[in-house]
C-alpha cells in the first residue's frame, strides 16, 4: 500500500486498525509506504507517542535512503535537456543566467524525486504551449523560475499577476519619493512573507534576478533601467508586453505572438513578401503593434536590408496608423 500518509488522520488509524485485526493471516505480508513523521502524528491521541503505537503494528521497519543530490539533479538535468532540446529554445536559454538562478535560488526546491518528476511534468505541458507556434514565444528559464514558483510557492506566483506595475516598470531612483520606496518595498516583503519562510531567502533572490527593475530592494543598485529591448528581445518575464504571456500560457488578444515577429525579420530583405505580410497583419487588426515591436530590433536589422525595408512600409503607407506616422 504506497502513499498512506496521504490519507486523512482518520483515514489513517482505519487503516492500521485493519491490518492489526488481520495480521495473523497465514502467507499475507502487509507492505506499507508511507513518510513516518505523518502517520505517527496521526495517533497521538490515542497512545502516549505515536512511534510507540505505530512500533506495535509495524514488525520491520525499513528507512528509504536519501537520494544523492548528484543523482536528484541529473535526473531534473536530464528531463530539462529533453524539454528544451529544439534549436528555438536553446537558442534563448541563457546557460549562464540559468547557472546564477538555479544555484542561488531554485536548487533548494528538489529535494526528492517526487519533487523533481512533479515539476518536469508541469513544465513539460507550459512548454508545450509555448512551442506551438513555430517559435517559443517565452523566456526559458524565466519560464523554469516561474514554475518553480508556481509549482513549490503558488502563494507567491499567484500574487505576481497582482503587482505587474511594479516588477516590470522603469524607473529612475532618483526621481522617486521616500514614500513610493517604501510602497514598493511593502508589496514586495509582503510577496516574500507567502512563501515557506525557511525558503524567503530562495524566493528574494527568484525575485531579484527574474525582475531587475526592483533589484534596489534585495539591496542591489541596480533599477534595471537601459535594458529595455534587450529584455523584450530575450522575451523576459521583467518586460511588460512580455508579461501577460507567462500568466495567461498564450499569448493576449490584440497582441503579437513571437512566430509572427520572426517571419517580419525573416523577410526585412524581401519587399514584395514584406508587404504581403504587413497586409495580412493590418487585416488582424496587427499592424501597429508588430511596428511599434520592432522598434526593440531596430539596431539589429542589417543596413543592407534598409532599401526593401523602407520602401514596404511606403508601399503600405495608407494602412499605417496615425500614431506610427
Amino acid at each position: 500500500m504506497d502513499d498512506v500518509d496521504r490519507l486523512s488522520a482518520d483515514e489513517i488509524k482505519l487503516l492500521f486498525q485493519l491490518v492489526k485485526a488481520n495480521a495473523d493471516f497465514p502467507n499475507m505480508i502487509y507492505f506499507l509506504l508511507f513518510q513516518r513523521d505523518i502517520v505517527e502524528k496521526s495517533f497521538e491521541n490515542i497512545s502516549p507517542t505515536g512511534r510507540e503505537f505505530l512500533d506495535k503494528i509495524v514488525q520491520v521497519g525499513f528507512d528509504i535512503p536519501k537520494v544523492e543530490r548528484t543523482r536528484l539533479e541529473r535526473v531534473l538535468f536530464r528531463g530539462l535537456d529533453e524539454l528544451i532540446n529544439d534549436n528555438i529554445i536553446e537558442q534563448r536559454f541563457d546557460q549562464h543566467r540559468w547557472g546564477n538562478i538555479f544555484i542561488s535560488g531554485l536548487r533548494p526546491y528538489f529535494e526528492t524525486l517526487r519533487d523533481v518528476h512533479r515539476f518536469l511534468a508541469t513544465l513539460s505541458f507550459h512548454v508545450s504551449l509555448f512551442r506551438n507556434t513555430g517559435s517559443f514565444e517565452v523566456n526559458p528559464v524565466d519560464l523554469i523560475a516561474l514554475e518553480v514558483l508556481r509549482a513549490f510557492e503558488p502563494n507567491v506566483y499567484q500574487r505576481l499577476f497582482d503587482i505587474k506595475h511594479v516588477l516590470t516598470k522603469q524607473q529612475d531612483r532618483e526621481l522617486h519619493s521616500g514614500s513610493v520606496e517604501n510602497e514598493t518595498r511593502k508589496l514586495i516583503d509582503n510577496i516574500v512573507e507567502q512563501a515557506y519562510e525557511p525558503n524567503r531567502p530562495q524566493v528574494r533572490e527568484i525575485l531579484r534576478q527574474l525582475f531587475p527593475t526592483i533589484e534596489w530592494v534585495f539591496g542591489g543598485y541596480s533599477d534595471g533601467t537601459g535594458f529595455d529591448d534587450q529584455w523584450f528581445r530575450d522575451l523576459r518575464v521583467c518586460h511588460p508586453d512580455v508579461f501577460n504571456r507567462y500568466f495567461h500560457f498564450t499569448i493576449p488578444e490584440g497582441d503579437l505572438s513571437q512566430a509572427d515577429l520572426d517571419d517580419i525579420l525573416s523577410l526585412v530583405g524581401n519587399r514584395e513578401a514584406l508587404v504581403a505580410k504587413f497586409h495580412a497583419l493590418n487585416q488582424r487588426g496587427l499592424l501597429g503593434v508588430a511596428l511599434d515591436r520592432l522598434e526593440a530590433y531596430k539596431e539589429k536589422i542589417d543596413l543592407r536590408h534598409g532599401v526593401p525595408f523602407i520602401t514596404a512600409l511606403m508601399d503600405i503607407g495608407v494602412e499605417l496608423p496615425d500614431e506610427v506616422i
